[in-house]
């Protein structure tokens, strides 16, 4: 095997690929996070929330210049901490805003994987 032609990445051809999570390259990693919902305090589901949502805010804070539309991505994520703070949130718009932020920064992973964190504590604890 000629080692020039080693692939360090996937190659799909004639199908589809479809993982919960992958990890590519050299040192790469990929984790899933998973929620024993039933078993945690409602304080604890919504401080589970809000630490993913601070991990978001960190993550843009650090990787905005990397964005085509960092404003729109923060006005957005604002959106979201603001309906998380009420006393009773609207899912739908929570999972609305962050599906649009979720398409938008798809290009810059650390963010990417912080919004979908966000949205999988959502989703499960809410």
């Amino acid at each position: 095997m000629d080692t020039s032609d080693t692939n360090k990445g996937i190659q799909v051809s004639g199908g589809t690929f479809n993982a919960d999570n992958v990890a590519v390259g050299d040192s790469a990693k990929a984790y899933k996070t998973v929620y024993a919902a039933d078993k945690m305090s409602e304080q604890e589901k919504w401080q589970e929330i809000h630490e993913k949502l601070d991990e978001l805010e960190k993550a843009l804070n650090a990787h905005a210049a990397s964005l085509n539309n960092p404003d729109e991505v923060r006005s957005s994520t604002a959106v979201v901490a603001e309906e998380l703070s009420k006393d009773k949130p609207n899912k739908l718009t929570i999972t609305s805003v962050l599906n649009g932020i979720a398409d938008s920064v798809k290009s810059v992973t650390v963010i990417a994987v912080a919004v979908e964190a966000l949205r999988n504590a959502i989703t499960i604890l809410m």
